[in-house]
């Protein structure tokens, strides 16, 4: 049966009504989290230490600079940007082979006197054991979702890392598409983690700075920061989690309020934040000094998240260079940063290209005398 729109109607329109009441209590709750960054501005030092003591159970970052910090953007006419991004078919249990297919795809290009561009593109196909099932803990487990995830962001670092070996480390900025934070469901390794650390930590034995760009970024880390200190509790109880309002909590309603809400009120276009450390508890305990650090910046047409490590966060030159290089690339990108625009381009699998994997697949594995056949339900909805 086809998709009801009489009957999505009446929904779509109670949706809008939530949405107005909504755009209400956010104005009040932005209020709320300038005060608090503003009350806290005089004491920005403190903050670490009074979020470890309040305990709060939700992510909370540490300011490395003054909560008020908006620096403006030296212009960069020389530099050479490199970017990588990724894309991926995931293993399908009803389909006539079990395998995943990873795109990685990057662009280096170079501006000044000497104008160049390279583009590329990196397949690889998973049909090995040792590419199927990982081993995370004590237990075995099948790379899909978060894994196959994982196992992309590092193909796409890795590749990153080879073009970054050519460039020239004084004049180049590296940018993935993402987070530099590898994820780790709670309580259990990340089997790719080591791999990825060890790619970090060529970028930083060579100078060459790399970023993770977010575009509409929905963290709150810096919320979450602003939250704990307001909150008139010593010690966070978490019952200001609760669905209903209440008037002793001004914590509450903020867990929504993504940082870049706080920041689009801040930061003039060109403009930064001051730099915070992530509270990622994988990159905390284990990164060293790639450990991931933060700032908000007004591009233009959005504020976006820029993930940096740490070195690179403790050199005020090659913070400005990202800076720099990140504004120049939006303006040529219509607001978002011409080089992940190339990588995408490079790595994205079409409908097209997924059938003629498909066909190179049957006729390859064909030719051998196996018998593909996909399990009932698939062969059922095919017809």
């Amino acid at each position: 049966m086809p998709l009801d729109l009489t009957a999505l109607g009446p929904q779509v329109r109670a949706w809008r009504a939530a949405l107005q009441r909504e755009r209400d209590l956010l104005r009040e709750r932005l209020a709320r989290a300038e005060a608090a960054l503003l009350a806290w501005a005089p004491r920005w030092t403190e903050l670490g230490w009074q979020v470890a003591a309040r305990s709060p159970i939700w992510p909370a970052a540490t300011p490395l600079e003054p909560l008020t910090t908006a620096v403006p953007s030296a212009p960069l006419a020389d530099y050479t940007v490199l970017a990588a991004d990724g894309s991926y078919l995931a293993p399908d249990r009803h389909g006539p082979v079990y395998c995943y297919l990873i795109n990685t795809g990057a662009a280096r290009l170079d501006y000044g006197p000497a104008p160049h561009a390279r583009l590329l593109s990196q397949p690889y196909l998973g049909y090995r054991p040792e590419d199927l099932v990982v081993q995370v803990g004590d237990r075995p487990q099948p790379v899909h979702g978060h894994l196959l995830d994982s196992r992309r962001q590092l193909s796409e670092l890795q590749l990153l890392l080879t073009l970054a070996r050519e460039a020239t480390a004084g004049r180049s900025v590296a940018m993935l598409d993402g987070t530099l934070n590898l994820f780790a469901a709670e309580g259990r390794a990340n089997p790719f983690l080591e791999a990825y650390i060890v790619a970090l930590e060529a970028f930083a034995e060579q100078g060459l700075p790399v970023v993770g760009y977010i575009s509409r970024p929905r963290s709150a880390d810096v919320i979450g920061c602003l939250r704990a200190v307001i909150c008139p509790l010593d010690r966070c109880d978490g019952r200001c989690q609760a669905p209903t309002p209440d008037p002793a909590r001004p914590c509450w309603g903020l867990e929504t309020f993504p940082d870049r809400w706080l920041f689009e009120a801040r930061l003039r276009p060109g403009e930064r934040s001051g730099l915070w450390e992530s509270p990622w508890p994988l990159a905390r305990q284990q990164y060293g000094r790639s450990q991931v650090c933060f700032f908000y910046l007004n591009v233009g047409a959005e504020v976006v998240r820029v993930e940096v490590p740490r070195w690179v966060a403790d050199q005020p030159a090659l913070v400005e260079r990202v800076q720099a290089v990140i504004l120049d690339q939006c303006a040529r990108g219509q607001g978002y940063p011409r080089a992940l625009i190339e990588a995408h381009e490079q790595a994205v699998i079409t409908a097209a290209d997924r059938q003629a994997f498909e066909r190179l697949v049957e006729a390859v594995l064909g030719e051998t005398g196996l018998v593909l056949l996909p399990s009932r339900k698939a062969a059922a909805k095919l017809g």
